[in-house]
């Protein structure tokens, strides 16, 4: 017999979104996906152990940056009945993939943000000593354009 710690206790959505630190309308939006499945106990949704297991995972997947479907697939794939091994190689072509975009989008926002330090570094060297602007607003777009163009490179066209 199992101790009483040690039951599915299952919780009402305003405990899980507490426990999770989300929203009732994010949960509804997963139940809606067809990602969440809580029983119904009249209108109170019900969460068990699987469905928390499954809401951390939906979450960890948003933090990872994946897309619904994405997480939807790999849910999908953990209700398999073969041990998880299709799911693991599943999540590990994911994670991969994922990875590589997330370090591209890393390059290219490393790649704006030099950018931005030396264009802001041009710009106050042109700003008169009061704060006030030496040149006028087309003129800083302008240096802000020979910046960028510094910091990509003469490889970068157009």
């Amino acid at each position: 017999m199992a101790s009483p710690g040690k039951l599915d206790r299952s919780q009402p959505i305003g405990e899980i979104c507490k426990e999770f630190s989300v929203t009732p309308r994010a949960v509804r939006f997963y139940e809606d996906m067809g990602l969440l499945a809580p029983r119904r106990e009249g209108v109170t949704r019900m969460f068990s152990r699987r469905e928390k297991a499954r809401l951390r995972m939906i979450l960890t997947g948003k933090r990872m940056r994946l897309s619904i479907r994405d997480i939807a697939d790999i849910l999908s794939l953990r209700d398999e009945d073969d041990g998880n091994e299709v799911q693991r190689h599943a999540a590990l072509e994911l994670f991969r993939r994922q990875l590589d975009l997330l370090l591209r989008q890393r390059a290219e926002i490393d790649e704006a943000m030099e950018m931005l330090r030396q264009a802001c570094e041009t710009l106050e060297g042109e700003v008169a000593p009061t704060g006030g602007p030496n040149s006028s607003a087309a003129g800083s777009f302008e240096t802000m354009d020979r910046s960028a163009r510094r910091a990509s490179g003469p490889s970068s066209a157009g």
